[in-house]
């Protein structure tokens, strides 16, 4: 990793939080909750899409590659 992308990577947060306003209107069986992570429809989001602005930044800046 070079200069460069240790000081930009160093900057961007550990984590972030995403809660969007919601209407209870479903929620998950006991079963699929569990297997999700959440209760709520609405909040599911599923592991391929955390970090993606990450891996974009970072391979923006020469720090990761697409392969």
């Amino acid at each position: 990793m070079n200069e460069k992308c240790t000081t930009c990577l160093s900057s961007l947060p550990l984590a972030y939080s995403y809660t969007p306003l919601q209407q209870i209107d479903t929620v998950y069986d006991n079963e699929t909750a569990l297997s999700k992570g959440t209760v709520f429809p609405e909040l599911y989001k599923p592991k391929g899409v955390y970090g993606k602005e990450f891996l974009t930044y970072a391979t923006d800046l020469g720090c990761m590659t697409n392969e």
